[in-house]
């Protein structure tokens, strides 16, 4: 497959509402689960989250109308780590990895269970996408996207 854009691969908008509600609601304890809301037209999401010293941290996870959508992990407050996106079915859409909040590392793509794209991405940028070598099973070949 070519490359598309996939904008708004992360759904930034949802999480960070997801993520000033969950801070909005903290107390002064030091350690706490938080859960964040959010409603766009007919869906509601839910975020539970870890607050450590007042910042998120370790696995979070968001229910989309009580189904598991995604699954993330911070450090220090900043997305960090693995994060998965599911369809309402928990076929995996997204998988990939997070630095500082921006998408950093090698992403997979799915639509109804197929893998449509592998690439890596650089400081929330897609930087290159791989395809299957055709003469080498198991090896890839790795193009960089132009800008």
């Amino acid at each position: 497959m070519v490359f598309e854009s996939f904008p708004n691969l992360l759904n930034r908008e949802l999480i960070q509402s997801l993520q000033k509600d969950a801070v909005k609601q903290s107390s002064n304890e030091l350690n706490e689960e938080r859960i964040g809301y959010y409603r766009e037209g007919n869906d509601e999401y839910i975020m539970k989250v870890k607050l450590v010293y007042g910042q998120r941290e370790g696995e979070a996870e968001v229910l989309k109308n009580g189904k598991p959508n995604i699954t993330m992990e911070y450090k220090s407050g900043l997305l960090d780590g693995k994060i998965e996106i599911v369809d309402e079915y928990g076929k995996t859409k997204v998988i990939g990895s997070v630095f500082d909040d921006e998408e950093d590392g090698l992403f997979k793509i799915y639509e109804n269970s197929v893998r449509v794209w592998v690439g890596y991405y650089d400081e929330g940028e897609a930087y290159s996408e791989l395809t299957e070598c055709a003469f080498l099973k198991g090896y890839y070949m790795e193009r960089r996207l132009e800008d």
